[in-house]
């Protein structure tokens, strides 16, 4: 079965702090201490590290990752499909405002290439899955029952009208 425990979404939010901690300390270590030996100790230590734990983290994302059975129309994996959605859509907000400020770096040092090649690897991954979700929702949403006695509306326009003064049970 897809998804039956939240591993994948953990090691998804445990990639997106990671890399977001990383950038952090990137760029208050450059305020607080200067350009020069700021790069001078990420070319010594920071490079290496990253690059080793960045590797572990996207063989993890990996190895985690599943495709969606789109086949399975029951209630059930419905539900477990819907909680990941629901849980990814708070990483996916932190996964765009990485990926837009990695974006706006117009000169990359030697050495960080790398670096930000694997980082985007790690968010596209989280990207596709999230699509994956999506695209699995919609298809469950196009094929739902139609009549003409009522009117079709949408999963995701009845989802984002609903009372959200407290917790739904899904």
């Amino acid at each position: 079965m897809y998804l039956s425990n939240s591993q994948y979404i953990d090691n998804s939010k445990d990639a997106v702090q990671i890399i977001g901690a990383a950038k952090n300390i990137y760029e208050s270590s450059i305020a607080f201490i200067g350009s020069f030996f700021t790069t001078l100790v990420a070319y010594v230590i920071g490079i290496p590290l990253m690059k080793v734990v960045l590797y572990f983290v996207h063989r993890t994302l990996k190895a985690n990752f599943t495709e969606i059975d789109f086949t399975s129309n029951n209630i059930s994996h419905y539900i477990k499909i819907r909680k990941s959605y629901d849980l990814f859509s708070d990483i996916i907000q932190e996964v765009n405002v990485l990926k837009s400020d990695l974006e706006k770096i117009k000169s990359i040092p030697f050495g960080f290439k790398g670096l930000i090649d694997k980082i985007y690897k790690i968010l596209n991954l989280i990207l596709s899955h999230y699509s994956d979700l999506k695209d699995y929702i919609s298809k469950m949403d196009y094929n739902s029952i139609k009549t003409s006695s009522f009117e079709y509306i949408s999963e995701d326009v009845l989802w984002n009208k609903r009372t959200k003064a407290y917790k739904y049970k899904l």
